[in-house]
């Protein structure tokens, strides 16, 4: 219970609060009242009924003097007319009944008199006073009455009660709901205000701090006794932006990442995004606005240093297009000039050669051929990263086709079995997958020349986690997994040039394509039992 009771919101307990301290006032102050009052009643009973005594023991001298017991039932008969007298009875000196009166059968007097004085009992009260006749008794008169008791009187008191309670109760929840705002709701923002991370600071119509959190002290390295009643725009490097910010909240009700710097008292600047809303009382009318700071410091640094970066990049590419540009052209001319040369020894003197010196220029010739080859390669390779993307829908399947198509056109005397996973679709460039496809399904068809069966197939596999995979799989001559880390190097070459053709660039130029999709590629493969590459593409 108590539990339950702490977690309640701080409104309810001042409403619990206000209305049990209401209900336990009125039940004291009520039974108080019932209790004083039920006195007041009995002592006012009291006196009226021995008044009524007296009256009746001050004309019985005569009757008990003569012994006419006929004037004192007479004298008796008058007490009908009051309702609450139930037995009426006067008494001879010796205490022996003389004359008597009652309402009903019911009720009778006592035989013999009692003490002179008054008793109240079970709703009924019993006054007894003496008939005197110069100071001397000569007998007593006895009144019995009917008055309410205590619980009758406390039943109706309780309706009563009830009826100022539930007034009370309706008096009291306004009242309450008006201590909730005057008591909880500086409470509960202050605990709001506080539990904010970040610089946190209320600010009036006028522009001035109102309250702020531990975080903006920190953020200003100023007080929060300090910072209470001054101008909110001053803690900034330019307060003109920061007074137009405000205002800007107050014109359209908030507003959302509004760029600042708060200047530090220690002078260091804090960059930060402004988050402002109004709020507003009861009525609707704007009481201030409540504004929060996200320190962006560290994502600006970062910012800065990627422009730099950037700037690099930028830099290192045009190097790299001029050196690029100064391949292509001023490396070219002298391959041109040894090949053309060497081929115009061969044709022109080339029956005054020997058979070695023959030899000779045609490894000249080819070395400079593969060159060339290889300067188109690297080219090729550098501008996969500055190409730019255009991305698309790709039907994989008919791309591989084509390409098998292709390769069978160019060697169409082999007999290779080749198969297409068909429906295989991708998100990507075509003309950079058209080149991923182009060297991995080259690679096989390469690579499976000394098979007597050769088998090649491109397909798709799903592993555990859901990423898709596809796959170039063969029967090749496959390769060490010692040496995989090689694969995807440039120029890095797992068989020689003497059995296989190749410059070492094509899985490097892979590689580029797939990390440009954000996706990945890796290779599997066993010397002699082909080898199986494996790419992904960004979901």
């Amino acid at each position: 219970m108590k539990r339950r009771l702490n977690e309640l919101p701080i409104k309810t307990k001042l409403i619990i609060i206000s209305v049990l301290t209401c209900l336990v006032s009125l039940l004291l102050a009520g039974g108080v009242i019932a209790f004083y009052d039920n006195y007041l009643y009995q002592q006012r009973k009291t006196g009226e009924f021995s008044a009524q005594a007296e009256i009746v023991a001050s004309s019985m001298t005569a009757s008990l003097e003569f012994q006419d017991a006929q004037a004192a039932h007479e004298y008796l008969r008058p007490l009908n007319s009051n309702t609450q007298i139930i037995v009426g009875a006067v008494y001879e000196e010796d205490g022996s009944l003389f004359a008597s009166y009652s309402r009903d059968s019911a009720h009778t007097p006592p035989a013999v008199a009692g003490p002179d004085g008054y008793v109240v009992e079970d709703g009924e009260i019993a006054v007894s006073r003496p008939v005197m006749q110069n100071e001397h008794k000569v007998g007593s008169v006895y009144l019995l009455a009917s008055i309410e008791t205590l619980s009758t009187r406390l039943a109706r008191y309780t309706g009563t009660f009830l009826l100022a309670m539930i007034i009370s109760l309706l008096i009291t929840l306004p009242i309450a709901m008006r201590l909730h705002y005057a008591i909880a709701n500086p409470v509960y923002a202050r605990s709001l205000i506080e539990a904010s991370l970040d610089p946190l600071v209320t600010i009036s119509t006028d522009g001035k701090i109102m309250d702020v959190n531990h975080a903006a002290t920190q953020a200003t390295g100023r007080s929060r006794q300090n910072l209470i009643g001054t101008d909110f725009s001053t803690y900034f490097t330019d307060p003109q932006i920061a007074e137009a910010g405000y205002q800007k909240a107050f014109e359209e009700g908030h507003v959302t990442d509004y760029p600042l710097t708060i200047r530090h008292a220690d002078g260091r600047l804090i960059d930060v995004l402004y988050n402002a809303s109004v709020y507003k009382d009861e009525r609707g009318n704007p009481l201030g606005i409540v504004a929060a700071a996200r320190d962006v410091t560290a994502q600006k640094q970062a910012e800065r240093e990627i422009q730099r970066r950037t700037a690099e990049l930028q830099a290192a590419n045009q190097e790299l297009e001029a050196f690029s540009y100064s391949v292509s052209h001023d490396l070219r001319a002298p391959l041109r000039a040894i090949d053309g040369f060497s081929l115009a020894l061969v044709e022109d003197y080339g029956d005054q050669l020997d058979d070695t010196a023959r030899n000779y220029l045609d490894r000249a010739r080819a070395a400079t051929q593969r060159m060339g080859h290889l300067i188109d390669d690297m080219l090729a390779l550098s501008q996969i990263t500055r190409a730019e993307m255009r991305h698309q829908t790709i039907n994989l399947s008919d791309m591989a086709t084509e390409v098998f198509t292709e390769l069978q056109k160019n060697d169409p005397d082999r007999k290779v079995e080749w198969k297409v996973q068909p429906g295989l679709k991708a998100e990507g460039d075509a003309s950079l997958l058209r080149i991923v496809l182009d060297n991995l399904l080259g690679n096989a068809w390469k690579y499976t020349g000394r098979q007597a069966q050769p088998q090649i197939e491109f397909g798709q596999v799903t592993d555990s986690d859901g990423t898709r995979e596809y796959f170039v799989r063969d029967n090749g001559a496959g390769f060490d997994m010692a040496y995989a880390g090689k694969l995807f190097g440039a120029f890095q070459r797992l068989h020689s040039a003497a059995d296989f053709s190749g410059t070492g660039v094509g899985l490097a130029t892979v590689q580029r394509v797939i990390h440009r999709h954000g996706g990945k590629v890796r290779g599997e493969g066993k010397p002699g039992e082909g080898a199986t590459f494996y790419f992904s593409l960004s979901q």
